[in-house]
């Protein structure tokens, strides 16, 4: 066994440190960019549910809409309501000041905007109601979305105002049936 002189130094070498920070910096590069994406898919998350309550809300607003129109109101007579932008980028505007709902949404949504359109239904009754959703960053309205619901009277059967064949078939066959149970 020979005996150590002091000649030989025990530790690491340079190369050996820098080979160990390399590792070191590739796995806090990795592990932030870890957290970077979950606080970006949080962020994203967070907005989504932001929108989709604010849609809910725009439904609610669309069918109250309907509700309270009254066809024989109007000029025109027209079967559906006009349509109907809300514009909560602006809390001071005056809609937003007369109304405490609005006034509401506006504070809890602060930069958003929603458009509502009603289209008659195709297959019959009720309506179609396209409810366009906006928010605005910066200057620039962004994150679009478009959703179709839809819609029936709720308190007043659509079927009042609904001129369509389809009603008139359906009374010209509930009268054939009352003219069978009758014996007519």
């Amino acid at each position: 066994m020979t005996p150590r002189t002091k000649d030989h130094a025990s530790g690491f070498t340079l190369l050996e440190i820098m080979i160990a920070m390399s590792v070191l910096v590739v796995g806090a590069t990795a592990i932030l960019s870890i957290f970077v994406g979950a606080l970006h898919f949080q962020t994203q998350r967070i907005e989504n549910n932001r929108v989709a309550e604010l849609r809910q809300y725009a439904r609610q607003h669309a069918q109250l809409l309907l509700d309270n129109y009254d066809p024989s109101q109007t000029k025109k007579q027209e079967r559906l309501p006009p349509g109907l932008l809300v514009d909560l980028t602006d809390p001071n505007s005056a809609a937003i000041r007369r109304d405490p709902i609005l006034r509401d949404l506006a504070e809890r949504f602060r930069g958003y905007k929603y458009q509502i359109t009603f289209e008659s239904n195709p297959l019959g009754e009720g309506v179609i109601a396209d409810i366009r959703l906006w928010r605005l960053s910066g200057q620039e309205d962004t994150s679009q979305e478009w959703v179709k619901e839809f819609l029936n009277r709720s308190h007043t059967p659509w079927s009042e105002f609904d001129y369509s064949p389809s009603r008139e078939a359906l009374e010209t066959d509930r009268a054939t049936k009352k003219k069978k149970v009758s014996g007519g």
